[in-house]
């Protein structure tokens, strides 16, 4: 039976006088695991397992200063066994320490709530694990994560050395990640992603407080959010862009296309369509996803610590996407 786990970290500036459940909430969410919900949060409040200044603390909503100490007891995660799948893996390199692939679109990456099949997991499990049913916890595989509907790369520690290595990369954000994203346009040029040649969008990214599925832009608080782009191919009524983000926030890019009003087509949560002709309209509707593809990585390999630079052809849907939006002319 594994033991529970301490994490303590100090509450930065940007967190100063902030509720201690949403602190709790901000600071897990990046962690390879999914992050903290804020009802995890307030079970762990309720069992006395959070401390400030090391006295334990009951209630979720005391505010915490710049500096205090927090300290999480984290309970051991249940064991979750998963079962070996065969499904073809589009691999892009493998050695013996790492599988890089080309994730498709619509690919789940670890089980969840009413999905227990069909993921990249369990696809892992037959390919690495001899397909036998193994305990999530004992398995190093997941260095990174994509959205579901998000194609591209994913690289896959094959032992305990790897993953520590890698995921200290992402950590400290030495990983150079590039991606391909078509976003909306309009022929007068009225929105930013396309005034321009390239561009800059710097805003701190916090969680909705009203629909806490949703990433939201903020002037104050957050955790700070830098992505650059630059237009590859334009339409009438898109951006085909090189987007780089230098930091790994959730749904960063995504949230930071629709701040500046050109959201990722396709993007069914923070996208408004309206301004497209109808045809483009149901075409995006139609392809079911969001048209955001991680084309380039480049990690340092964690045993020869060469750099190693990997790239993903777009699929198949989001080709297809790229030649209406081209042949359409309004």
């Amino acid at each position: 039976m594994a033991d529970d786990s301490v994490q303590e970290f100090f509450v930065d500036e940007a967190l100063n006088k902030e509720r201690l459940d949403l602190i709790l909430v901000q600071t897990f969410e990046s962690s390879l695991s999914g992050g903290a919900s804020r009802a995890q949060v307030q079970r762990w409040i309720d069992e006395g397992r959070v401390e400030v200044d090391a006295a334990v603390v009951t209630r979720p909503g005391v505010r915490c200063l710049t500096g205090a100490k927090i300290s999480v007891r984290i309970p051991a995660p249940a064991a979750l066994t998963v079962l070996g799948e065969e499904m073809e893996l589009d691999i892009i390199h493998e050695d013996q320490h790492l599988l890089c692939i080309n994730k498709p679109p619509g690919l789940t990456i670890h089980p969840g709530a009413g999905q227990h099949q069909g993921t990249l997991l369990n696809a892992l499990v037959h390919y690495l694990g001899n397909n036998k049913s193994v305990s999530v916890a004992e398995r190093p595989w997941i260095v990174h994560r994509l959205d579901k509907d998000t194609s591209g790369i994913l690289v896959i520690a094959k032992n305990d050395a790897a993953h520590r290595a890698l995921s200290a990369q992402f950590q400290e954000r030495t990983v150079d990640k590039e991606y391909r994203a078509l976003v909306l346009a309009t022929p007068k040029l009225k929105n930013p992603a396309i005034a321009a040649d390239a561009g800059v969008i710097e805003r701190a990214i916090d969680r909705s407080l009203k629909i806490r599925t949703k990433m939201v832009v903020t002037d104050e608080g957050g955790r700070a959010a830098r992505t650059t782009w630059k237009v590859i191919e334009r339409f009438d009524y898109g951006a085909l862009l090189s987007v780089i983000i230098e930091t790994g926030r959730t749904h960063q890019i995504r949230v930071h296309f629709e701040s500046i009003g050109a959201p990722v087509i396709g993007d069914k949560t923070y996208g408004n369509f309206k301004a497209l002709p109808s045809k483009l309209f149901r075409e995006q509707q139609s392809f079911g996803r969001q048209a955001l593809h991680s084309f380039r990585l480049a990690i340092t390999h964690p045993v020869t610590q060469q750099r190693l630079t990997l790239e993903a052809p777009l699929p198949k849907d989001f080709l297809a996407l790229l030649g209406v939006w081209r042949g359409y002319r309004h």
